[in-house]
């Protein structure tokens, strides 16, 4: 495999990157250069630095624009492969890897923004609405 594209990784300085992280994230963009790759994020507990894995979970909002995190549909557990994207209108702001030629032609990040979290609001919008009809931000049905 090689991709031969400039990417944009965002990662903030408490998070870090397992062994054998990048392949999959690579084949996806590969794959699509609009996607953008988010991973599955785990806990390092504090006092023992022991990995505490978490299901993959997609993100969500509900009507309070509150991060939520949804159990993935039945046919991608199906799949048995956990690299396999799972398609939805939310993001985490703090960790994701895009092509650096799209993420310019959605915006980039908004340099105003004030509150951290936001942006996971923000990009995941910009990004749905590419896709879908400006009812979507209401439905949120695509």
């Amino acid at each position: 495999m090689c991709y031969t594209r400039n990417l944009h990784t965002e990662v903030l300085n408490h998070t870090l990157c397992f062994r054998q992280r990048a392949e999959p994230i690579l084949s996806r963009i590969k794959e699509g250069r609009s996607r953008i790759i988010l991973p599955a994020i785990d806990n390092i507990k504090y006092n023992t630095f022991e990995v505490q894995q978490y299901a993959n979970a997609a993100h969500g909002y509900n009507w309070g624009l509150w991060c939520m995190y949804i159990i993935p549909p039945q046919d991608w557990l199906d799949k048995g492969d956990e690299t396999a994207p799972i398609r939805t209108p939310a993001m985490i702001g703090c960790s994701f890897v895009v092509d650096r030629e799209y993420f310019g032609e959605i915006g980039l990040l908004d340099p105003g923004m004030e509150v951290y979290g936001g942006e996971n609001i923000e990009l995941g919008m910009r990004e749905l609405g590419l896709d879908c009809s400006a009812i979507v931000a209401y439905s949120l049905s695509c």
